[in-house]
């Protein structure tokens, strides 16, 4: 069985279409990303709704200057391609979903494999799938990864790489890529969700982190007393 908290139910159960959703790490960022894209599967169906899930972690480089994809992307990866799998298995959905590594799409582009290198052609990677595969619904996990350092880091290129994190979401909200009608985001815990504001897009804070069934069991139920969500479903649905 599983909870959700009052942030967590504002994102999967309202019909936003562009939002970003921030907290610190265990607040169960990406579990919501990934369960908001299997409802909107599920509500679309697979007929001309194609998506993307890009995982914006970069890899590391080894010894033999070969790069190390993260295991965080290797994990991924394998879920997602269960969760597709499922979807088609169980509702006979035609699943036109992919996912993309920060990696592959710094190949893709012809651009340095480097996180200033994603975050600059992030935007014209995903009008390109728009354009050329019909792509509408874009789901972003650990966006802002590498670009914003903490106090005891070197944090003289916060300011611009902040703007160049401003610049994708800004280009692709609904002024500047209409095509595009699904834009989730899950930022990084260390960039500012502040810095998103007046950028077209909503913001939603998961306050609670979660890192074990006992958290999640104990979140205050008192928070949804009085609440109304639209099309509210029990937390005992199947995943």
């Amino acid at each position: 069985m599983l909870f959700w908290n009052e942030e967590q139910a504002e994102v999967l159960f309202s019909d936003v279409s562009r939002c970003i959703v921030t907290g610190e790490y265990g607040s169960g960022k990406t579990w919501i990303v990934l369960e908001k894209m299997k409802r909107l599967i599920l509500n679309k169906g697979g007929d001309n709704h194609r998506g993307i899930f890009i995982s914006c972690l970069l890899p590391l480089y080894n010894y033999s200057d070969k790069f190390v994809p993260p295991i965080y992307n290797i994990i991924m990866r394998e879920h997602f391609d269960k969760l597709v799998n499922n979807l088609r298995q169980a509702n006979g959905i035609d699943v036109q979903w992919k996912f993309y590594s920060a990696q592959e799409i710094c190949e893709k582009m012809g651009t340095p494999v480097t996180e200033e290198g994603f975050y600059l052609n992030l935007q014209q990677f995903i009008k390109n799938l728009s354009q050329e595969d019909g792509v509408t619904s874009v789901f972003c996990d650990e966006f802002g990864d590498g670009m914003i350092k903490r106090e005891w880091e070197d944090t003289s290129e916060n300011h611009m790489n902040e703007e160049i994190l401003r610049n994708v979401v800004i280009n692709l909200n609904d002024n500047h890529c209409p095509e595009i009608k699904t834009l989730i985001i899950s930022l990084h815990p260390n960039c500012d969700v502040k810095a998103f504001q007046h950028c077209g897009v909503s913001t939603i804070y998961l306050k609670n982190v979660m890192r074990n069934t006992a958290n999640i069991y104990n979140i205050n139920q008192e928070s949804f007393r009085g609440k109304t969500f639209h099309n509210f479903r029990t937390s005992t649905d199947k995943t």
